[in-house]
Formats: C-alpha cells, sequence, structure tokens
C-alpha cells in the first residue's frame, strides 16, 4: 500500500458534475522536492466545487499518483493514452485540499475572466438548453444529461457537439467579409484577439488550437506580403503541438483536424471539377473522414 505524498499544485482546468470535479493540475512539489514534470496530474474530489473561484490557484493536498487504467482487452478504449493525449500523466482522488496562494499572473486574470465570463453565460441560459448549448458553442459535454449524450452517439450525429476547425473558419470568413477598416495591424490584434479567447473558451481543444495557429500564420503572411502555403502552415502547426506535448498525436481530434485539411488540400481540387460551390470543401472533408470515422468509431 503505497502511503500519501504532500503536493502541491495549480488548477489548470476544472470542472464539476454530478457531484464529482475533476482538476487538472501542474505539480510544482512532490513531497519536499520541487518537481519539473512535464505531464499534468488529474485530480477528482467528490463534490461539487466553485470552479471560477478555484481556476488558475495554487492548492495543496495529500494524494497517492498512480497510472490511468490501460485498455482492458485489444483495440478497446485506452483511457492511459487518451489522458497522455491531453497532457495527463497521473491521476489521483482526494478528500480535501487546502488553498496556498491566489496571486495570479495576468496570463491566469485573462483566462479567469472568460472562463467567468463563459460561465455566467451559461448560467443565463435555461437549465434544459445549457447543456446543448455548452456542446455546440464550447464542444463541452459536460453539462449534457447522459442519456441525451448517448442519443447524439447511437444517431451518429454526435460531431455537432464538437467544434471543428471549419466552424473557425467559417467565422474568419465572415470577419474577413465584415472588416471595412483595411486589413493591417488592427485587424490581426483584433482577429487574433478574438480568436485566441475562444480558444480559451472552448479549452484550447486540438481542432481549434489548429485553425487558430493556421489563422495566425495566415495573418503573419498578410502583414509581412508573404506567400501562404496552406501545406507548410499544416505541417507547421502540427509540429508545433506535438512539440508541446508529443502524445497529441494519439488524440482522435488531432487525427481528424489535420486529416480533414490534409483531404481538402488534396480531394477539394478533383471535387471542384464535378462540382463547385459552397458545399464543395464540407463534401471533400466529409468524403475524406468517411473511412477514419468508419474505423476509429465503429
Amino acid at each position: 500500500m503505497r502511503r500519501a505524498i504532500t503536493c502541491t499544485g495549480k488548477i489548470l482546468r476544472i470542472q464539476s458534475k454530478d457531484g464529482r470535479t475533476d482538476m487538472q493540475i501542474k505539480l510544482l512539489t512532490y513531497g519536499d522536492k520541487k518537481v519539473d514534470f512535464s505531464e499534468n496530474v488529474l485530480v477528482s474530489v467528490y463534490e461539487n466545487l466553485n470552479a471560477c473561484s478555484l481556476s488558475r490557484s495554487i492548492i495543496s493536498f495529500r494524494a497517492v499518483l498512480r497510472d490511468a487504467p490501460e485498455a482492458g482487452n485489444p483495440h478497446c478504449f485506452n483511457y492511459r493514452k487518451y489522458l497522455k493525449s491531453k497532457g495527463i500523466g497521473k491521476i489521483a482522488a482526494i478528500r480535501t485540499f487546502k488553498i496556498v496562494r491566489t496571486q495570479f499572473t495576468l496570463a491566469d486574470l485573462y483566462e479567469r475572466a472568460i472562463y467567468r465570463a463563459r460561465s455566467d453565460f451559461l448560467q443565463s441560459v435555461s437549465a434544459n438548453a445549457r447543456g446543448m448549448i455548452s456542446g455546440v458553442l464550447f464542444g463541452d459535454t459536460s453539462l449534457m444529461e447522459e442519456d441525451v449524450s448517448e442519443e447524439f452517439r447511437q444517431n451518429g450525429t454526435s460531431h455537432i457537439l464538437a467544434v471543428s476547425g471549419l466552424h473557425i473558419g467559417i467565422i474568419y470568413a465572415v470577419i474577413s467579409k465584415l472588416w471595412r477598416w483595411g486589413k493591417g495591424r488592427l485587424y490581426f490584434a483584433a482577429t487574433m484577439t478574438f480568436f485566441c479567447c475562444y480558444a480559451v473558451l472552448a479549452s484550447f481543444s486540438p481542432s481549434v488550437t489548429r485553425a487558430v495557429f493556421m489563422i495566425g500564420l495566415h495573418q503573419f503572411a498578410i502583414l509581412t506580403n508573404r506567400r501562404y502555403d496552406l501545406y507548410s502552415a499544416a505541417f507547421c502547426t502540427a509540429a508545433v503541438m506535438m512539440m508541446r506535448n508529443p502524445m497529441c498525436i494519439f488524440n482522435t481530434g488531432f487525427q481528424m483536424s489535420f486529416l480533414a485539411v490534409l483531404t481538402m488540400m488534396m480531394v477539394m481540387p478533383a471535387a471542384e471539377k464535378i462540382y463547385k460551390g459552397i458545399f464543395t470543401a464540407s463534401l471533400s472533408v466529409q468524403a475524406g473522414l468517411m473511412p477514419y470515422v468508419a474505423y476509429v468509431f465503429n
């Protein structure tokens, strides 16, 4: 029986549902030693906590850190690999913790403000629609009832509850059309501020991160009068994301997002010879992703 060790860490993400709160924590100390642990820890507390007040706080707790369970049978869901693809290396369950420090950096205050705005917005929505709106707008299905989520999965429409790069691209196209003041530094600052805020709201999901980073490269190319190459931008974005977390390559969202981009680049030229319209890109992506979706989601 391993004994519990006193740890301190910073809460990066926090989510409460059905009497349980999950906190993604960056460890600062483990016992009496400082740690340089590249992966985060998923800590569970079996009570509902105020997520807005705790976000980005530094807490102290006693826990036994352990590895997440792997797949019980071949080709089944591997929870350990899934967590590692999200930058989480260990899991723990605790009964209580103590807030050590609530002095925040500017980046912490920025994330807390956006997180509170999102929470206030969702609280203003009726309870029946809250889970659906959270899923469609932010890709967060934690507020949705389990039976509703299961219906989406059985109907094959669960992709509606995931924010994809295509959604970000559509928003970017609309902003570009509506912007009337010249596409210089102000345009770059305004659009990137908006998309960075949205990336925080969507918890930096792989598809949103990929789309925002590629938009940033596109904006930079415009500012510096350089040619924007979609292939180079996609591979540069993938390299940066994998440098931050190499295991993200096993994340389904990461795989589908980049596969959709590559499919669009390779299939669209041929598809436009048959049909050229507003649905060409969407149909090309769906056709390219069909074998992958069939294999992964059965």
